[in-house]
């Protein structure tokens, strides 16, 4: 563990004076800025994410492979695979910021441009985001609401129609989007009350949900 800490504390102290102005560009940043300088725009979802050392052994990757929903802008196949600076591999680990971490199943709005890092062959086609902290836009396919990186609260016919007015192209669906979720209310846990009505958070009081349907075990 202390080789682990030890290299991320090193690679935190070389883009400390980088990060306070990387944070202040995003911000200040607006949509039609970050998608100029893209070469593809695409709604996708993490499917799968994996970190490796590049080509020269001095910087830690991740890969994540995204499935595309709908291209707005330049071509793409099914699948298309996001590197992103830092990653964990064994006990090393990098970690960059602002940085496009992304988990899997997170779904949205993608900005990409062709990687320029020091990657093996294999990774020829690979693309990096526009957007250093990643999507543009992010949602759940089993909610309408949508959340662009500015800060702005939509919802995803709204975000689809800022996106088509940026890039002034026809989207293309490559796949269904993925049908929402529906809940058996049948099976959900009924609340009929919680007592106490008032408490102090912090302290260790304890509240008591009453009701049924949460299962035979006990749970806390």
């Amino acid at each position: 563990m202390q080789k682990l800490s030890c290299l991320t504390t090193l690679f935190f102290m070389l883009l400390a004076s980088n990060v306070s102005t990387a944070q202040c560009s995003q911000e200040h940043t607006d949509l039609t800025t970050l998608l100029s300088p893209s070469t593809m725009v695409v709604e996708a979802q993490v499917k799968n994410a994996s970190s490796f050392w590049g080509s020269g052994g001095e910087m830690i990757y991740t890969r994540y492979e995204l499935e595309v929903f709908q291209v707005f802008k330049g071509k793409a196949r099914n699948t298309v695979e996001l590197i992103a600076l830092g990653g964990v591999v064994g006990d090393q680990a990098m970690k960059v910021m602002p940085s496009t971490e992304l988990q899997v199943g997170e779904m949205g709005v993608f900005a990409l441009k062709p990687a320029v890092y020091d990657l093996p062959r294999s990774s020829a086609a690979a693309m990096q985001s526009v957007a250093p902290n990643g999507p543009v836009v992010t949602y759940s396919p089993d909610y309408e609401e949508a959340y662009f990186f500015t800060g702005e609260i939509t919802d995803r016919s709204a975000a689809y129609q800022k996106i088509i007015n940026e890039t002034h192209t026809v989207p293309v669906r490559q796949k269904a989007f993925p049908k929402r979720k529906i809940l058996n209310r049948s099976f959900m846990p009924q609340i009929d009350s919680i007592t106490p009505d008032l408490v102090a958070a912090g302290i260790g009081d304890i509240i008591t949900i009453h009701g049924q349907g949460f299962g035979e075990g006990t749970g806390t």
